[in-house]
């Protein structure tokens, strides 16, 4: 049965924008878990993960902009 199923991924990831359409994030320093949650409640609570989202955060806009020109 379906319902019956969980699964679970663990995936280390470098780019930020993808960890934003998890349902889980967390957020190891040294070793040490320092924040978990999803992007929104790490967003809110300004931290480590947003400090390192935001210096990413013009790699988006650059892709993004790319790929409505047709460069990427």
């Amino acid at each position: 049965m379906v319902d019956d199923c969980y699964r679970e991924l663990l995936e280390a990831i470098h780019r930020l924008a993808v960890a934003r359409y998890t349902n889980r994030i967390l957020v190891l320093q040294g070793g040490v878990l320092i924040e978990e949650g999803d992007h929104d409640s790490l967003m809110k609570k300004n931290g480590v993960y947003a400090s390192m989202y935001h210096a990413q955060s013009h790699w988006y806009a650059q892709d993004e902009i790319g790929i409505r020109e047709g460069i990427r």
